[in-house]
Order: structure tokens, then sequence, then C-alpha cells
């Protein structure tokens, strides 16, 4: 039965206004040979009869198509390239402030901060101390909540706001928070630690997947030269104490792809299978005005715009590697949803740039606007692009609005054939399936997914989190906290809609 859209459709909040300023990027033309050395690039493809998850979504933060479209034109990103010649893509609409815990519950939950709970990074604890939000302070129930109620196998690696990690069919790995005395120079986030336990469901699997991270804490120096270079920061000491801060994104990043391909090969008959990756928003933060130095009105010293330009970009290129293998890992039926919370672009333009006395870093790339995202669509599900032009060619301005990210979670349900909530804020991105896959499919509705018994049991308790006072030290370094936490709104401010 065909979808009917006019049924599908819900009264959509305010989201952030597209930014429509231009961007004047540098084309890049040498990629590391670390990157086209990197193991991820020689992974298996899966073997005929093995059919894969239904639906890969790979959660990759704080992408920038002004960065991507430079990227593709010179044959950098060709897993994403290769997504895109097969299926649909463009952008997607968030929300200003755009902060990665709010909008990633958003994707998972297709409902608006107002209604699932996560509002901001932190919430005061009753002694008035800021303490993260937790799962546990998620109001509606997730995708891996509503597939395992339905039977249906599920795995989630890395999520946002999923620690502790809640009963699922299938397995949920936690993205934890830091450790205050974790021994390695800089911050991590977005990582697993031991003698923490609720961090990884079914329990038993905790130990044997933490050896997987112990094995990345060993070759992390070599993996930042494989993927990075011998990069060397050079200029303020800020640069230096950016760089060391950024290696716990790529620690994290590689132990989630591990993981994932661990999983993948083991379970087979996932419905949903989805992995979070942040390097690229991290780096966009702290090195975007060696990216782009002319947008700044003090330009960077020639010497270290030359030792730093390409960390984003071999980012990216990085994270077009993790792309392709997990690709390749899974089957022809499975469908490919690449999708980011926001895009990202200079910020912070007539600073100087010099180390403060609190030691927080100032930001050179930001997202508080809501620039946004990347969502690219591949798979027996959806149909094909009706851009034209070739994908080398490709502007800015030749890029669609494809939906918003309260939309995803709704579709991933139709797809699978799980009724959506008549509560959830977002619709069925209908017009991007195929229209054969559309006749086949019946989209049902329930009021809520959110039952009584489930509803009492949300906040119950309220978990000890691992590395509070450093994670709010990490998430100040990035620019996220400031001088206060304003919670994220369905709307841009003032300031913000006057940029």
């Amino acid at each position: 039965m065909r979808i009917h859209r006019l049924d599908i459709r819900r009264s959509l909040p305010r989201f952030a206004e597209p930014r429509r300023a231009g961007v004047a990027l540098a084309l890049l033309a040498i990629a590391l040979a670390g990157c086209r050395s990197s193991p991820t690039s020689n992974a298996p493809n899966k073997p005929s009869g093995k059919s894969g998850p239904r639906i890969l979504l790979l959660a990759c933060d704080g992408i920038e198509w002004n960065v991507v479209l430079p990227l593709l034109k010179a044959g950098d990103m060709p897993n994403l390239e290769t997504l895109m010649k097969r299926g649909v893509f463009g952008t997607l609409r968030t929300y200003a402030p755009a902060k990665s815990p709010v909008i990633w519950t958003t994707v998972a939950t297709g409902k608006t901060p107002e209604k699932h709970g996560i509002t901001n990074f932190f919430k005061s604890s009753p002694n008035g101390e800021s303490i993260p939000f937790t799962s546990a302070d998620r109001r509606t129930k997730a995708l891996w909540n509503i597939l395992s109620d339905a039977g249906r196998t599920c795995v989630t690696i890395g999520w946002w706001n999923t620690f502790p990690v809640e009963p699922v069919r299938g397995c949920l790995v936690a993205q934890t928070n830091t450790m205050e005395d974790f021994r390695v120079r800089g911050i991590v986030k977005n990582t697993l630690v031991r003698g923490v336990e609720g961090q990884v469901f079914p329990p038993e699997r905790q130990n044997e997947l933490l050896t997987l991270v112990d094995d990345v804490e060993r070759e992390l120096p070599d993996l930042l030269r494989r993927y990075f270079g011998d990069v060397v920061p050079v200029g303020s000491p800020m640069n230096v104490q950016s760089w060391n801060a950024s290696a716990w994104a790529v620690r994290a990043d590689e132990a989630y792809r591990r993981i994932a391909s661990k999983l993948l090969d083991e379970i087979d008959d996932a419905d949903l299978f989805t992995v979070y990756f942040g390097t690229t928003d991290v780096v966009g933060h702290r090195f975007w005005r060696f990216y782009e130095p002319k947008a700044f009105r003090h330009v960077p010293l020639p010497e270290a715009v030359r030792a730093m330009k390409d960390i984003i970009p071999n980012a990216y290129r990085h994270l077009d590697a993790l792309i392709g293998e997990l690709v390749r890992r899974v089957g022809d039926s499975t469908n490919i949803m690449v999708v980011s919370d926001h895009g990202m672009h200079a910020e912070n333009v007539d600073s100087l740039f010099l180390p403060r006395e609190d030691g927080q870093l100032i930001e050179s790339g930001a997202h508080t606007d809501g620039p946004p995202g990347l969502v690219c669509l591949a798979g027996p599900a959806f149909r094909t692009s009706s851009v034209k032009k070739p994908i080398r060619e490709l502007t800015r301005q030749d890029l669609p609005e494809l939906g918003v990210v309260t939309d995803v979670a709704p579709t991933v349900l139709a797809i699978l054939g799980l009724p959506i909530g008549r509560d959830m804020d977002g619709r069925v991105l209908g017009e991007l399936l195929d229209p054969k896959f559309e006749e086949r499919i019946d989209v049902q509705f329930v009021a809520t997914h959110d039952t009584p018994e489930w509803l009492a049991s949300r906040g119950a308790s309220s978990p000890a989190v691992p590395g509070t006072k450093e994670r709010i030290e990490q998430l100040r370094a990035l620019g996220y906290l400031g001088d206060s936490q304003s919670p994220a709104t369905t709307q841009p401010t003032a300031s913000e809609r006057g940029r």
C-alpha cells in the first residue's frame, strides 16, 4: 500500500534557518599516504548468502557539506561518492543552538527536546552541581527500545546519552563519560572505561569489548600518524594543546569501528545497526582557522597553516574510510543512512586566539546557529537523487533540503514495518523512498510507544557518572558551555537570526 503523505506529515517545530552565507574554501590537493593505507580500506565484502542488517545508520557528528564538496571533487571521499551515486543526498535541517546530545536524542526518538527531556549537556543536581544527562533522563523511548519491544534486533554503538545502557534485544555499547584519572595527555570523551558497570548490554560482553579499546589505546600514536601524518602544531601553545586534546576523538572512533566490525560479523540478523563517529566535529572546532585562514581577521602564520591545514580534510578522509569498511561488511540488501546532526563554519573570526588565563581553548569552528547537516540514503528502500549534475561538479547551492532531524526515526520505523508514534514530531520521508518499495509498505500508527510502566521507570535512579569534572572541562574547551548553559530551543535566537 502506498504511503499517503498527507496522513504521515506532522506539524513540525521551527528549526534553525538554513545558513545562506557562502564559505570560501581552499581546494586541497594531497591526501596523506596514511589515509590511503588505513586498515579500514581492506575490509572484506559481506559473504553472499548473508543478508546483514536491514538498516545501517552511520551517525557522523558535525559533517559540513562545504568541506565534503571539495574532497569529492578531488576524489578523496570515494565511499561517500559511491553512496551518493546509488541513492539520494542533501541537507538535513537541525536545531539552534545545535548541541549534540540534544540533536542525537531527537534523531533517535523523532521528538523535540521538550518531549524527550535531553535539553543540554548537563543538568543541575540537588546540591547545585552540574552533572551530565544520562539515559535515565530521557523521557521517551528511542529506536533501540521500540525495536526491542517489537522483538526486533538492534545494535547501537557510541550514541549520545546511552549510559547507563538499557536492556535491548541485541547489543548496546554506551558513549560513556570520561575518567578523572585518565593517563593519556588530553581529555577523552566517547569512550569505554575500565571499572564502570553499565557500559555494555548484555553485561557479559563488556570485558570482551573493552579489550578492543585497550588495543586502540596501545596503538593510538601510530593511528594518529597513519590518519593525519606527522602533525607538529606550531605557533601558539594553544595549537599544541588543541592537537593533544583531540586524540581522544580518534581513540573513540577507532574503538567504535572495531566494535562495529566485530558485531557485524557476529550479529547477522539485526534490523537496525547504528554507529556514532565524532572526530570530524572535534577537529572542526579546533582547527577551522587553519583550514580556512582567509575567513579570519588575524590570519594564522603561514608555517602554522602549512602544518595544520590538512587536519580537517584528513579527518573527513578517515571518516570516509570508516564508512567504506562498514558498508563493505554488510550485504547489498542493507539500506545505508549517513546522517550528521549539523554542519560547521568559521567562528570567532576577530579573535587573536591567544591562550586564556582559565586554560579554555578558543574554538575557530562552530555550529551554534544550527547550520544544516548532511544526509545520504542508499539501498533498496531509497530512490536515486533527482540532482542530475555530476557529483564532482556539485556546489552547495545544488543540494536540496531533504528533511529535518525529527524525520529520521519515523522513516526508520516505516522501512522496518513498525508503527510510528503519533506523538512523534517528525514524518516519514516517503518522497525519498523507491516507488517499488513504497508500494509494498503500509505505514501504521500508534498513539505512543511510551507505556505507563516504562515512563514510571524513568529517572528512578541517578547513576554515578564517571569523569564528570573532566567532562565539563572537555566540553568547555570545545566552546559548548561558555559562561552559561542555555537549553536548546526550536528556533534561532535574535543574534543567530542576524548572522
